[in-house]
Formats: structure tokens, C-alpha cells, sequence
């Protein structure tokens, strides 16, 4: 059971991460997204999302590493349902 939710966390880990490439350029975002964002703010908005997306992923991944702390565990699911 432990290996399958280890595995589980895993895979949301990494869909969480890869808005992450999207923080470097707005071009990136542009092809991660497939729309064009033309409002500097919109820019930033989304930029601020893939950054959270990000942390949120990290601390899934390490939170599946650590299976055994149960409060990281419970700390990186609340963050993933929010």
C-alpha cells in the first residue's frame, strides 16, 4: 500500500511541476497554455502560478520520498487539494 500511494504522489507531483518551465519566459507560458497573453498583468498572474504550482510539487515530491512523516504528508495533500 505505502509503495502504491508513494507512486500516486509521485504522479501529482510531477503534473504540479510542470506548469514550472512556465516561470521563465511569457513565451513559455504562451506555448505551455497555447494562448497568447497580451496584458503584462496576465503575465505575471500566470508566472505567480507556475511558481506555486512548483512549490506545491516540491513538496509533494519530498513528501512522497518521506512516506513515513505523516504531518509532511498531510501538510502536501491539504496544499495539493487547495
Amino acid at each position: 500500500m505505502a509503495v502504491l500511494s508513494t507512486l500516486l504522489i509521485c504522479i501529482v507531483s510531477l503534473i504540479n511541476l510542470a506548469p514550472t518551465v512556465g516561470a521563465v519566459s511569457s513565451k513559455r507560458l504562451q506555448a505551455l497554455y497555447g494562448i497568447a497573453f497580451e496584458d503584462p498583468n496576465l503575465v505575471v498572474l500566470m508566472r505567480h502560478r507556475a511558481i506555486l504550482c512548483g512549490i506545491v510539487g516540491a513538496l509533494l515530491g519530498v513528501s512522497a520520498d518521506l512516506v513515513a512523516s505523516a504531518a509532511l504528508l498531510v501538510a502536501a495533500l491539504i496544499d495539493s487539494l487547495v
